[in-house]
């Protein structure tokens, strides 16, 4: 009797000893996971909680898009988009910084920043909403439409990083003959209106370094070169004129590689308009 005794104990000891090592090898495997991607975890928490203290608005984008807010968006619907989920369809717009009717994209910017306008604040010259239109393309939010507006509005938003700012935008379809045309071009001719060689994420002003920036018209950032300019317009027809011309110049008061920076001047006595401005 005791050796069968015995013999069952060496079994149940031997099952014993059997059952440890299986749980010391399932234990092992389970922290192979933790030992290889606890770092990474770590690392990706440590940038979440950096890019959620010096950029909210970014986060809060990039958690919207991870949640699925580009998947949720209807075609024909309007929806609110956050400025920083939207993509430029072109890599720059035109040389002048102005949108058609002349007003300068920086004169925008002034009004949105002084609270002049709300980023929905747009219209047609016949006074119906402006709205964006947009389409979802190769997972990209890209504008059909008004990527001179997603400039000044990327602009407003660079300055409002504590809380994203949202547009009312105009769902497209991809799938849509009409869009399809309008974002990609067709054979008859069309040329397609995403042109971005940035995946819509950079955008600049055309015409090269020699061009510059208007409003209405005018040198935007040379006020003195402009104000000569409207002088001159207003004196169009009138007798007057030759006279009136004749007691200022416009010269350039400071030279550059790129182009010159003008000052009135007054002919009778030669002073500037900052020398008489400051009775230098």
């Amino acid at each position: 009797n005791k050796g069968i005794e015995t013999d069952k104990l060496k079994q149940t000891l031997d099952a014993l000893t059997a059952a440890q090592s299986q749980n010391n090898d399932i234990a092992s495997k389970c922290k192979e996971p933790n030992d290889k991607y606890g770092p990474v975890i770590a690392n990706l928490t440590v940038r979440d909680k950096i890019l959620s203290s010096i950029y909210p608005a970014l986060h809060d984008a990039v958690r919207w898009v991870e949640e699925g807010g580009l998947g949720k968006l209807t075609p024909g619907k309007l929806e609110k988009i956050p400025v920083l989920a939207l993509r430029w369809a072109h890599d720059r717009i035109a040389s002048n910084a102005c949108f058609i009717d002349g007003r300068s994209v920086f004169y925008a910017l002034n009004e949105l920043i002084r609270v002049h306008r709300l980023p929905d604040d747009w219209s047609k010259e016949n006074g119906r909403p402006d709205t964006p239109d947009v389409i979802l393309f190769e997972g990209c939010l890209y504008v059909a439409t008004a990527n001179r507006r997603l400039t000044v509005l990327s602009m407003f938003q660079a300055l409002n990083r504590s809380h994203m700012t949202f547009v009312s935008c105009n769902i497209r379809s991809i799938d849509e003959p009409r869009w399809r045309d309008k974002l990609l071009g067709n054979s008859n001719g069309r040329k397609p209106a995403l042109t971005t060689k940035s995946k819509g994420l950079d955008m600049t002003f055309g015409g090269g370094r020699n061009a510059v920036a208007l409003h209405c018209g005018f040198n935007l950032f040379d006020i003195q070169d402009s104000a000569f300019k409207v002088f001159k317009t207003l004196l169009q027809g009138d007798p007057r004129q030759d006279i009136l011309l004749g007691a200022v110049e416009c010269r350039p008061a400071r030279r550059t590689s790129l182009a010159d920076e003008c000052e009135l001047v007054r002919k009778v006595d030669g002073r500037s308009l900052w020398q008489v401005m400051n009775r230098a």
